[in-house]
């Protein structure tokens, strides 16, 4: 957790930088409310220079950030090809898996066939997502025609998609790209319904070796969980309009058949896995899935070598298997349960937010991305935990009473 004297050293800095960005209006921008002391410093920079864009619509018009030649040689290194011994063979899986990762199939081969040009397919993290949209390419495309993006600045938009147009970019949990104007506006056109998709590069002038526009004829595929912080929410659902839309959600019974069909015949593997099953209440469902079993298998094994007890050994490791927010919110209520209205005055005075209203704003994103666990909704003033057990205990708390 940062020091009150890190957080003070942040403002500042982050003042000069708005004093920079805001020569004439510095001084209407809210730097307070603005900060937020769970990220990290270059987090927060971003965060204010998108709030500056959104304010002061004239900052729009200014020239875009001039970004040293260094520094897009080390952005164009991020947007790598996928892995061609991953792509060159596809393997089949379990049949009765394949079923339930069949919309993604479908939606790809639809691009094989000229029929589909977007694609937005969404769902939890550690589903088989993101494997299964790989495997799938690889049946239908080529290796070398694939661009996979997992991090790209809107002002490199444009240059990425012209040196490699025609190709199918697989764009994976970029929810900046989605949320942020003005690469909606040139997503927008490269995902038209139009039979020539023209994409101009009026906000790029900087980039003088680029033609001032080009026909797009790329596919994209969106990878995505969930996207929060939409500031364009009418530009977001146009741009989703253009394309076929992919949910891939899976209910809890659902999630722990595929866990199961993924051990096949490996008896150990089914044993780990029924036992994460009886026991998820110690995982919470968000954390219930593939990644959480991948890991569950590693953890035994090395509990045997250890000649651990292997089931409290992986029991101790999922209590312990908190996200960094959660790791900050333990510091100030541990796993017990505690009034909103006590956590609001708790984040006020370590300096986490300024006001109580945006308190109750920061604890309802928590509650919402499944940070904070809503234990009651029964009463004026609920409580939150992080610890995801009480809320089986709430439940059957109601089932007594209400017998």
């Amino acid at each position: 957790m940062k020091t009150q004297k890190q957080i003070n050293l942040e403002k500042k800095n982050l003042w000069k930088f708005v004093k920079r960005q805001l020569p004439n209006d510095w001084d209407k921008f809210d730097i307070e409310g603005n900060y937020d002391a769970l990220l990290n410093f270059s987090e927060n920079k971003r965060e204010i220079y998108d709030k500056i864009i959104q304010q002061f619509p004239k900052k729009k018009e200014e020239k875009p950030i001039d970004y040293p030649k260094q520094q897009l040689q080390e952005m164009e290194i991020t947007i790598q090809e996928l892995e061609i011994e991953k792509m060159n063979k596809f393997s089949e899986p379990n049949k009765e898996i394949e079923e339930y990762y069949k919309p993604i199939e479908e939606v790809i081969e639809q691009m094989k066939m000229g029929l589909c040009h977007l694609a937005f397919i969404r769902g939890r993290a550690g589903t088989g997502k993101s494997e299964n949209i790989g495997r799938y390419l690889g049946k239908y495309f080529n290796p070398e025609d694939i661009i996979q993006i997992t991090d790209v600045s809107e002002a490199f938009l444009y240059e990425l998609f012209y040196k490699n147009n025609n190709k199918i970019f697989w764009l994976k949990d970029i929810d900046k790209l989605l949320t942020e104007t003005r690469s909606l506006l040139v997503l927008k056109t490269a995902c038209e319904t139009k039979s020539e998709r023209l994409i101009t590069n009026y906000n790029y002038s900087h980039q003088k070796n680029l033609p001032k526009a080009f026909i797009f004829t790329g596919k994209l595929i969106f990878d995505y969980n969930e996207i929060t912080n939409i500031t364009n929410r009418e530009s977001f659902e146009a741009l989703i309009s253009r394309g076929e839309f992919v949910n891939l959600n899976f209910s809890f019974e659902e999630m722990c058949d595929i866990m199961k069909k993924i051990c096949d015949t490996n008896d150990i593997k089914l044993q780990v896995t029924n036992w994460l099953i009886e026991n998820y209440k110690f995982v919470g469902f968000n954390q219930f899935n593939l990644r959480t079993q991948y890991r569950a298998f590693k953890w035994y094994e090395y509990a045997k070598i250890k000649n651990y007890d292997w089931k409290e050994y992986i029991k101790n490791k999922l209590q312990h298997n908190k996200t960094q927010t959660q790791q900050t919110l333990y510091t100030f209520i541990g796993n017990k349960t505690i009034k909103t209205t006590e956590l609001k005055k708790i984040l006020i005075r370590a300096g986490v937010v300024n006001t109580l209203r945006t308190a109750e704003r920061r604890i309802q994103e928590y509650i919402e991305l499944g940070e904070l666990y809503k234990v009651s909704d029964n009463i004026r003033d609920f409580y939150v935990s992080l610890n995801p057990i009480l809320n089986n205990a709430i439940g059957k708390l109601k089932e007594i009473v209400e017998r």
